[in-house]
């Protein structure tokens, strides 16, 4: 059987030498399956942890210390992303009540949470009273998240799964996509939009310094599919037009997510696993978006086998500055290894080139969030094979012996850029509700296992 990816990516790194160049840090007292990890400053960020049996925390680790603030969550809360601004945590997910879902925003401050005690202020999306169209049902999950400030507040532009329940509720979502604000008055929530046919999906959300970008394939094709808004306040409001219009590429069938996240200026990135057959991979595209239409600036593919392409998962994509690097990192289930982790490193990837860094890190370790560690580092977050939540800081290219190091080939393509409409759309303000969450805080044991 081929080995993923390519001819050498096992050509690993004695690992040695690289002391000192990262820490992996364990939580041995908690269980988790799902981790997210988002930097706040000054050595420190926080991490959102659960479990299907229903155990949610949220804490924030000080690494210099090697200490943690941790507050526990309602079982039927769960997060699927949340983000950090102005001292504040801002997050998005779903609640379920009654064996319903409801989608979820919510938003605390830090100050607050080191304390000892917060108010999380949460907005709860509902359907209608009494349905009149079949637009009208409830947003039922929220799933990620990118953040702006309009000059009064900080603003939640989002993606969200519409569950369709009038005349009779039917066995899929629609996706849509719209922003709120909480602001000392309560929530300002504005339009949210659809596309009525359910002829799209939307995987992730991010924004460039003027620009908001959507992304995801498309219902009918499982093809890449964008579209681009300005940074403004109900951004997803069509003010009497009947389409928006939609950009992507023929290039491949995406298989799973896609991820986004920005560079510099009005550059973002995508991110996606593919299959076109005979053939698989990872595909990643830098995009213009401050012109009309949008440009694409490069494509790149790593080449995967196509025997593992469907166990493969996107799991989260950010752009350091200071070293121009883009980090994708991914989880793989070899069927000969079992599930592992992988973070690919793309060094100026606004260029062409042939080549791109790989860590890989032990089958026994599942990392699944990433971001940007302060300048010159990341942290990603996961869990060891039973359960337990690991965090691993790292300095951007450089070796380290919690992990192994190759490269990979990474040849640039030029897929057409195409354009396309859609028509049959519609824009509501979503029937919501506002609530606030008391909760406490407390110390969670954490020690570091490699460095």
């Amino acid at each position: 059987m081929k080995k993923i990816f390519l001819i050498v990516f096992f050509l690993l790194l004695n690992a040695v030498a690289s002391m000192g160049q990262g820490i992996l840090w364990e939580m041995p007292n908690l269980t988790s399956d799902t981790t997210i990890v988002r930097y706040w400053n000054d050595g420190k960020y926080f991490v959102y942890t659960a479990t299907q049996a229903g155990s949610r925390t949220i804490e924030l680790h000080d690494n210099a210390s090697g200490s943690t603030t941790s507050s526990s969550l309602p079982s039927n809360v769960n997060i699927n992303d949340f983000r950090i601004a102005h001292d504040s945590v801002f997050a998005c997910g779903f609640l379920v009540n009654s064996g319903e879902k409801h989608g979820l925003l919510a938003c605390f401050s830090i100050g607050d949470f080191i304390s000892g005690s917060f108010y999380c202020n949460y907005l709860l999306f509902l359907p209608l009273p009494s349905p009149s169209s079949d637009y009208n049902g409830p947003v039922v999950e929220v799933k990620r998240l990118a953040l702006f400030d309009d000059g009064v507040s900080t603003r939640m532009a989002f993606i969200a799964n519409h569950y369709i329940t009038y005349p009779i509720t039917a066995e899929y979502y629609r996706s849509g996509y719209g922003d709120a604000a909480f602001r000392s008055t309560g929530w300002d929530v504005c339009e949210y939009y659809i596309n009525k046919d359910g002829s799209e999906v939307f995987t992730d959300i991010c924004a460039s310094d003027s620009k908001i970008v959507v992304a995801g394939p498309s219902c009918d094709s499982s093809l890449l599919k964008f579209q681009v808004f300005d940074k403004v306040r109900n951004f997803a409001a069509l003010y009497g037009l009947s389409y928006s219009t939609h950009y992507g590429f023929t290039d491949h069938r995406i298989l799973g997510k896609v991820m986004g996240t920005n560079l510099t200026g009005e550059m973002i990135s995508l991110a996606y696993h593919y299959s076109d057959g005979t053939k698989g991979g990872l595909s990643v595209k830098v995009i213009e978006c401050g012109t009309t239409p949008p440009s694409l600036l490069n494509s790149m593919e790593i080449a995967e086998d196509t025997a593992t392409n469907p166990k493969w998962n996107m799991n989260d994509i950010r752009y350091d500055l200071p070293t121009d690097k883009l980090l994708v990192l991914n989880r793989i289930h070899d069927p000969t290894a079992g599930l592992g982790s992988h973070l690919f490193q793309f060094s100026n990837p606004v260029t062409a080139f042939g080549m791109c860094q790989v860590e890989a890190f032990p089958y026994s370790k599942e990392f699944q969030a990433l971001d940007i560690y302060s300048s010159y580092k990341y942290v990603i977050s996961g869990m060891n094979a039973t359960g337990n939540p690991n965090f691993f800081i790292h300095a951007i290219g450089t070796p380290s012996n919690c992990c192994a190091e190759g490269t990979a080939l990474c040849p640039p393509t030029a897929p057409k850029l195409n354009a396309y409409t859609y028509t049959h759309h519609v824009t509501i303000v979503p029937y919501n509700i506002p609530g606030t969450y008391f909760a406490t805080t407390y110390s969670e044991t954490i020690g570091p296992i490699c460095n």
